[in-house]
């Protein structure tokens, strides 16, 4: 229930653009809106009361992963530390830190509360639950709004809903091909043709950029000889198809044709959304230069090399200098090299263990787990790069289901033991992919 009303909250400044009003709106009044006298969000409370009521482990897990998770909480809260014995600004810090570390506390909740293979089942089914019921707002905006507006709207709803959007797709087609049931696959189709009508209706560009990062790691995963075969036969009668489509759409990007045009600005280094990316960036690593090895600490402005393209967006969010749309590199400037090592460690990781994962699997549903899962690292760690992706609070859900699934699976697989340590120093007596899974071969 939670993550559901997570996902399908309507988070203010980037819902329907002011012309609309839902009664769900009040789903994020609730789960975000203040606790009186202690001043933090409810859905904060939730967490901390699941995450006490569950502190008792129920089996055993990827322990590495958990490592990971403190090892990053850790580290956050020492360059904050270190960035107020610096004169930082303390307000500033929280909201620099608030969602990454709710979100490191949301993925150990869900790895103490969730060790059924039925309890990541359900999560799954929830996210594309709440992909669909977004779907169904969308489009009755734009039924009853959108399409008698005078002036287009940029966007309909955030950057959250495209991660959502691209995960519920994975999600689906993952199911499909480890399935491989008429039913499966023809609801892999659906939901796949009702979250591309989304992500363009949408209008956001880091959506089709975290698919096509996700279709690569499906394919990668599945590259056999038996996949490679039916792969190269279907891309004999596919690419033909594709590349007439880009050619017509590279010079009339418009129509059905409009997905062309947003890859072309992701590239194109004149559109005005990339240029403004690119100055920010400049910026970022002029910080960084200032101090390689630690960096400001959090509570600290980056360095603005040119304040051309943030003028209007200062006065709409005076706190843009803490917050730059590229959370990767604004973590790398505000943390250095040695902090951004130790806190980026939790998604190598959890990449790791669920593509180890996937190698080890027998059962549909570990597959289908463990594919999601390291998809889910590329779209949230995408989108980190292209546009504030630390305060992408239904991104903060997906990425922590995707840690859970990372300290979970691998031990439904046998991927993982709690020996595998000691038994690392001798002879490992966790078999290898290639000699105990005949899939894997």
């Amino acid at each position: 229930m939670v993550v559901f009303c997570v996902l399908t909250a309507e988070y203010e400044g980037g819902t329907w653009e002011g012309h609309w009003s839902t009664p769900w709106h009040y789903v994020t009044d609730i789960l975000f809106g203040a606790v009186p006298g202690i001043h933090i969000p409810w859905y904060d409370v939730i967490v901390l009361a699941l995450l006490v009521m569950a502190r008792r482990e129920r089996g055993p897990i990827a322990k590495p992963i958990e490592k990971a998770i403190w090892t990053t909480i850790g580290t956050l809260l020492a360059w904050a530390l270190y960035g107020a014995l610096r004169g930082g600004s303390v307000m500033d810090m929280r909201l620099q830190l608030h969602t990454m570390i709710i979100m490191l506390l949301t993925a150990l909740m869900q790895i103490k509360l969730l060790h059924k293979h039925e309890h990541y089942r359900l999560l799954g089914v929830t996210i594309v639950y709440a992909a669909l019921f977004r779907f169904a707002m969308m489009f009755t905006f734009y039924i009853t709004v959108m399409r008698s507006l005078t002036v287009p709207v940029a966007t309909v709803t955030d950057h959250g809903d495209s991660m959502l959007f691209v995960t519920a797709i994975v999600a689906a087609i993952a199911n499909a091909i480890h399935k491989r049931t008429r039913k499966s696959t023809w609801q892999a189709g659906g939901i796949t043709l009702l979250m591309i009508w989304c992500i363009q209706i949408n209008n956001r560009r880091l959506a089709y950029v975290s698919l096509a990062a996700a279709i690569i790691i499906i394919v990668i995963l599945l590259w056999t000889g038996d996949f490679r075969r039916k792969l190269l036969r279907v891309a004999m009668k596919v690419v033909p198809l594709l590349l007439v489509y880009v050619a017509i759409g590279w010079s009339h990007p418009t129509g059905i044709f409009k997905p062309i045009a947003s890859l072309q600005s992701v590239g194109d280094a004149k559109d005005p959304s990339t240029e403004s990316r690119i100055v920010e960036n400049i910026g970022l690593v002029t910080t960084l230069q200032e101090n390689p090895l630690s960096g400001t600490g959090f509570g600290h402005k980056y360095t603005e090399v040119s304040a051309d393209f943030s003028r209007g967006f200062a006065e709409t969010f005076p706190q843009y200098r803490y917050i730059p749309h590229n959370s990767v590199l604004g973590l790398v400037a505000f943390t250095g090299a040695i902090g951004f090592a130790a806190l980026w460690m939790i998604f190598p990781i959890t990449a790791f263990f669920a593509a180890r994962s996937y190698q080890y699997a027998k059962l549909p549903i570990d597959k289908t787990l463990s594919m999601v899962a390291l998809c889910e690292v590329a779209i949230h760690t995408n989108q980190m790069w292209g546009d504030i992706g630390t305060l992408a609070i239904p991104g903060m859900v997906l990425i922590s289901g995707a840690i859970a699934v990372a300290a979970r699976v691998p031990i439904f697989t046998a991927a993982w033991s709690t020996g595998q340590s000691k038994s690392r120093r001798g002879n490992s007596k966790v078999a290898s992919p290639t000699t105990s899974n005949p899939a894997a071969r």
